[in-house]
């Protein structure tokens, strides 16, 4: 289980969050017996995004190269799952509605 821990921000991702989670799925990769990996966050939401505040957005070339968009990359072609846990979304889904 691997949590997310900016609730302030909503998780949203930093570089230094998105380096933990790569050596994070390099050692589980690694580890033969993890057939799957969970991931949540804190607080009220599960992940808000990237954090904006660190991209590049500056005029010129390269600008997606810039973007640094590995993390999507590397989840994807992972041996085992990579499971979401979002909490919120499954609590207001069992209350009861109002008409």
């Amino acid at each position: 289980l691997v949590t997310l821990n900016r609730p302030q921000a909503l998780n949203s991702f930093t570089r230094q969050m998105h380096h933990e989670l790569w050596a994070i799925l390099d050692k589980a990769e690694a580890n033969k017996s993890i057939r799957a990996l969970v991931i949540t966050g804190a607080g009220r939401g599960f992940c808000a995004g990237a954090d904006l505040a660190e991209f590049d957005f500056a005029d010129g070339p390269n600008l997606v190269e810039r973007a640094d968009r590995r993390f999507t990359f590397r989840t994807l072609a992972r041996p085992f799952p990579i499971l979401r846990a979002a909490r919120a979304a499954f609590r207001r889904a069992l209350e009861p509605h109002s008409a």
